[in-house]
């Protein structure tokens, strides 16, 4: 079941609900932490995982949630 006060009743909670949660409750952890930052952030990543695959994990589609969402907010430098 779901502890929220928005839920409608008898509403089923599949694993697309559970990803998209987490995805925003990440989306969420990610701008405070951002927020938090007074001058740089550096990031890294690779193009592919240990097995040659492409990685499109949360983290990183948090991030570029992220960074969407500051270029388009007037006053906004070096994103």
């Amino acid at each position: 079941y779901v502890l929220n006060r928005n839920w409608q009743n008898g509403k089923l909670w599949s694993d697309m609900h559970e990803n998209a949660a987490n995805q925003q409750s990440l989306i969420r952890i990610m701008d405070g932490l951002i927020r938090r930052c007074s001058e740089h952030i550096f990031m890294c990543t690779l193009g592919v995982n240990e097995q040659g695959n492409e990685e499109r994990g949360a983290l990183i589609m948090a991030v570029q949630t992220i960074l969407r969402k500051l270029q388009n907010k007037p006053g906004v430098k070096h994103v």
